[in-house]
């Protein structure tokens, strides 16, 4: 499968740019491409920041300003895969487990499932997940009616989720971080390696 990392959005809530956040002697993003590569064709960037393209092959947003579902899109138009991943470059984690796991489900999903997606506390992690490339006009009509909620797209693509009791039962902590705000960042960081 190809890996897409979401880094072109604005990062209001943290007031700088997220994908350049140090974290042990790298970056956000740099940690994010080292975790995806080895269970990966490729991994490749989504956004429209510049400095992306000294990363890794970076494609733009198609939707500018309509959030993650636009890069979601953008990413589904341009895979070859049949299932690609999408990881935000604010998603931190730290077993690489968690990607066999979501290829474990997506390889025995049924045919008309769009999307194989962590629900973790009871609340979906759709920017950790799997995405079979015709959910990409899911998020087309979705778009184009002004709805960014990827959430509500979920029942329409047959989502498949897997819970806190699958990652454990694969001996997996059931473990995503959201990097939004400074707080956020600052627990991060004091976090044990």
């Amino acid at each position: 499968m190809n890996a897409y990392i979401l880094a072109g959005g604005a990062s209001s809530r943290m007031g700088t740019d997220k994908s350049l956040l140090p974290h042990n002697g790298s970056t956000l993003l740099e940690h994010a491409i080292t975790f995806l590569r080895p269970h990966c064709t490729e991994v490749a960037l989504v956004g429209n920041h510049p400095h992306l393209a000294q990363y890794a092959r970076t494609i733009p947003d198609h939707h500018t300003g309509c959030g993650p579902l636009a890069g979601i899109h953008a990413a589904l138009l341009d895979t070859t895969t049949e299932w690609s991943l999408i990881f935000a470059v604010d998603v931190f984690a730290r077993d690489p487990s968690i990607l066999d796991l979501l290829a474990s489900y997506a390889a025995h999903a049924p045919s008309d499932c769009l999307a194989v997606v962590p629900r973790l506390h009871n609340r979906p992690e759709p920017l950790c997940a799997l995405y079979r490339k015709p959910f990409s006009e899911i998020a087309q009509a979705a778009l184009a009616r002004g709805d960014y909620k990827i959430g509500t797209l979920f029942p329409a693509a047959h989502a498949l989720f897997l819970t806190e009791t699958d990652f454990l039962k694969a001996g997996i902590a059931p473990e995503l971080r959201n990097i939004n705000t400074p707080d956020d960042y600052a627990q991060l960081l004091n976090q044990t390696p």
